[in-house]
C-alpha cells in the first residue's frame, strides 16, 4: 500500500479481507488515496470496503443442492473461516432446507485456501457421514474437494460437488453440478469508473445479483441433473432477492467507523 501510495496512485485495491488491517493504518497516513478491499470491514473516509455479495449466489447453489441429494446430507468445506466465507456457507444451508426442510448440512474449515490434501480429506470425511453434495469455498484447494467426489463416484456410490468463486464447471465437468460465481473484473472497473467519476463515496459498496456481479451456473455438461422445475424455482428465487423480496441470510460485519482512521 505504502509503495502504490508513494508512487502516486490515488486508488488502490486490496483483495481480501486480510488487507484490511493495513490499510485501515496506511490511509491516516494517505489521506488523499482511497484504498478499497474486497471483503472490507471497517469503513473511513478513505477505506471503502466492497462487498461481493456470493452468498446470494451460494443460496441459488444451495436450491440446487437440495434438490440433487438423494441422501439429505449436503457438506460444506471451506478454508479460513473468516465473515465472508461464513456469509457463503449460511446462505447456502439455507438454500437447501429452502428445498429440503430436514436435510442436514456438514461443515468444516480446513484453516488454509490451498492445502488440497487437507480440503480432500475434510470431503472424505463428510462424504463418509453420508453426504452426497459437497460445495466448497476454499479457493486453490478445491481440487482436493473435486478429487474425494470423483473417487466416491468411482467406488459406485453418486456424489456432486458445486464450485465457488470462479465457474469452474470445466474443472471437472464429470462432478460438478453448478457453480456460484463472482465477476470480480467487472465489479473492480466499475468501482474504479465511479472512484474516478468522483461518485464512490466511503460508504461499503455492495454488489450481488442485481448488478450481475454474481450468479448461479448450472454445469452445461450435466444437464437434466437440476430438473427443469427446479431450475425455475431457482430463477424465480433469483429475481425475488433482485427486487428485494427474499432476504438471504447473510453475515454483518462491518463496523460502523474505522478506529484507526479515527483517531
Amino acid at each position: 500500500f505504502i509503495s502504490y501510495a508513494d508512487a502516486g496512485y490515488g486508488l488502490i485495491f486490496g483483495h481480501g479481507f486480510e488487507y484490511q488491517d493495513a490499510a485501515s493504518r496506511v490511509a491516516v497516513e494517505y489521506p488523499e488515496v482511497t484504498f478499497v478491499i474486497s471483503g472490507g470491514s471497517r469503513p473511513s473516509d478513505n477505506v471503502v470496503p466492497l462487498i461481493f455479495q456470493l452468498n446470494e449466489a451460494s443460496y441459488l447453489a444451495g436450491m440446487a443442492a437440495g434438490a440433487v441429494t438423494e441422501s439429505g446430507i449436503v457438506g460444506m468445506v471451506g478454508g479460513v473461516e473468516i465473515p465472508t466465507a461464513k456469509g457463503t456457507f449460511v446462505a447456502f444451508e439455507a438454500g437447501v432446507k429452502a428445498m429440503r426442510a430436514d436435510a442436514t448440512v456438514l461443515e468444516t474449515f480446513i484453516g488454509s485456501w490451498d492445502d488440497a490434501s487437507a480440503a480432500k480429506e475434510a470431503a472424505a470425511a463428510q462424504l463418509r457421514r453420508g453426504a452426497d453434495v459437497l460445495i466448497h469455498n476454499v479457493d486453490a484447494a478445491s481440487f482436493g474437494v473435486f478429487q474425494s467426489v470423483r473417487e466416491v463416484r468411482e467406488g459406485g456410490r453418486v456424489a456432486w460437488a458445486f464450485g465457488m468463486n470462479r465457474d469452474q464447471n470445466d474443472v471437472a465437468p464429470d462432478v460438478i453440478a453448478g457453480s456460484a460465481v463472482i465477476d470480480y473484473t467487472g465489479m473492480f472497473l466499475q468501482t474504479a469508473e465511479a472512484w474516478r467519476d468522483g461518485t464512490l463515496g466511503s460508504e461499503p459498496v455492495y454488489s450481488g445479483l442485481a448488478t450481475g456481479t454474481v450468479e448461479f451456473v448450472p454445469n452445461p455438461a450435466q444437464e437434466g441433473l437440476i430438473p427443469a422445475d427446479v431450475l425455475e424455482l431457482i430463477d424465480r428465487a433469483r429475481q425475488e432477492i433482485i427486487a428485494g423480496t427474499l432476504e438471504v441470510p447473510s453475515i454483518d460485519f462491518i463496523e460502523e467507523e474505522d478506529p484507526v482512521s479515527s483517531q
